[in-house]
C-alpha cells in the first residue's frame, strides 16, 4: 500500500497501535475466561492499592498534596462511601499526575499549530479538546461527589 501523505501516514500508525491494543484486550479477556481456582484465603491477599501507603514528603511537596490534610480525609471518606478500595494518597497521587500530564498534553497540542509533528499529525484542535474534557472532568469529579454527598446527607 503505497501511502504519500504524512497525515495518512499518522493516521496509519494510530490505526495500527489501535489495533494492537484491541488485540491486547481480547487476549487479556481470554486468559479471565480461563478456569481458576478459587483463592482459600481472600482475607490475607492485600492489593498495593489498599495498603497504607506512605509517600514521601518530597513527592508531596512536588505534587501539593498535604499528607495530613481535611482534604486528604475527605478523598478517603468519598472513596470508602463509593465503595473504591483504594489509598486516598495513591488515589491523590494519581489524580495529581493526571492533571500534569493533561495540562502538558493540551500545551503539546498548541504548540503543535506550529510544529505538527509534535502530536503525531493527528489535528492539534483533536489534542487540545481531548485533554481538556478529560482535565475538567478529573478537576471536578471530586467537587460533584462532595456535593451529591452532601445533598444526600441534607436529605436525611
Amino acid at each position: 500500500m503505497v501511502i504519500e501523505s504524512t497525515q495518512m501516514v499518522g493516521i496509519q500508525i494510530a490505526s495500527n497501535l489501535l489495533l494492537l491494543l484491541m488485540g491486547a484486550i481480547a487476549f487479556y479477556y481470554a486468559l479471565l475466561s480461563l478456569p481458576v481456582r478459587k483463592s482459600r484465603w481472600r482475607s490475607m491477599k492485600v492489593s498495593a492499592l489498599t495498603k497504607d501507603n506512605k509517600l514521601s514528603q518530597a513527592a508531596a511537596k512536588l505534587l501539593w498534596i498535604r499528607l495530613n490534610s481535611p482534604s486528604l480525609e475527605l478523598s478517603k471518606q468519598l472513596l470508602i462511601g463509593s465503595g473504591i478500595r483504594m489509598d486516598a494518597i495513591v488515589y491523590e497521587t494519581i489524580r495529581r499526575m493526571l492533571i500534569i500530564l493533561l495540562t502538558v498534553l493540551i500545551i503539546t497540542g498548541y504548540l503543535a499549530f506550529q510544529q505538527p509533528s509534535l502530536t503525531l499529525f493527528i489535528n492539534p484542535i483533536y489534542v487540545i479538546a481531548c485533554s481538556l474534557s478529560f482535565l475538567i472532568f478529573i478537576i471536578l469529579i471530586k467537587k460533584y461527589y462532595c456535593s451529591s454527598r452532601n445533598a444526600g446527607l441534607n436529605e436525611l
